[in-house]
């Protein structure tokens, strides 16, 4: 009886403890749709942050947490991979689209010379519906890596727009060329995206919360005593 009394005022006092706080987590829901987009433009040719006669070469939506392949422009077989690491104090998402040969089959497409490619996924050129997260977060962070030719690759930093409640973001990772030939000839293949954010920290509790916390540890204390009291008579 002692035992199951104390494993019972135990409890109620680890109870009352959680109500004190804890790490909180942000992810991105599996199962999630958003946008993704390939666009190919001359950078000459951007007008507040918009290319002018750009090219989509490829628009899809697609799920967090898979892997599908999907047809490109001129009929490319296209990759798009999508996962993420949840950690005590940070989350980290990943993207990855890619492709077997050159994203472009030409130096031009109407007489404009592709001189600059972006993979932007959620908002803006991939459709409306962002990358959305289960909790909200202040701040995010990423490191782009962009592949070419066989082997060759060069890391950028992506373009990262979180929405104003925290709740989902969106992003691009974009590389470009002042070489009269255009970006056809570099054979841009792959391109990897990973995104960083601090989980939330859970909130102080509310004063009536702590008035609460201290009655419980109260009615703890009294029922410890009232428990040595009976252990005592009955010795």
């Amino acid at each position: 009886m002692g035992g199951v009394m104390r494993r019972g005022v135990m409890a109620t006092a680890a109870g009352l403890l959680m109500l004190g706080g804890g790490a909180a987590q942000a992810a991105v829901t599996l199962g999630d749709t958003f946008g993704i987009a390939i666009v190919g433009y001359d950078h000459s040719t951007v007008v507040d942050g918009i290319a002018q006669g750009g090219y989509l070469l490829s628009r899809q939506t697609v799920t967090f947490g898979t892997t599908q392949v999907f047809k490109g422009y001129a009929g490319q077989a296209i990759t798009m991979t999508s996962s993420q690491k949840v950690g005590d104090a940070t989350t980290t998402n990943f993207f990855s689209i890619s492709t077997p040969v050159n994203f472009l089959n030409a130096a031009t497409l109407d007489g404009v010379r592709i001189n600059a490619m972006s993979f932007a996924f959620g908002g803006g050129n991939a459709g409306l519906n962002a990358v959305s997260l289960t909790g909200p977060i202040t701040s995010i962070s990423g490191l782009g890596q962009i592949s070419y030719s066989v082997s060759s690759s060069l890391t950028n930093t992506p373009t990262l727009v979180l929405s104003p409640d925290g709740q989902s973001y969106s992003g691009a990772s974009t590389v470009s060329t002042s070489a009269t030939s255009g970006l056809y000839q570099f054979a841009i293949r792959q391109f990897d995206v990973t995104v960083t954010y601090a989980n939330p920290v859970a909130p102080v509790p509310e004063p009536a919360t702590w008035a609460m916390m201290i009655v419980g540890f109260g009615a703890v204390g009294a029922s410890l005593r009232r428990q040595r009291r009976a252990l005592s008579a009955i010795a």
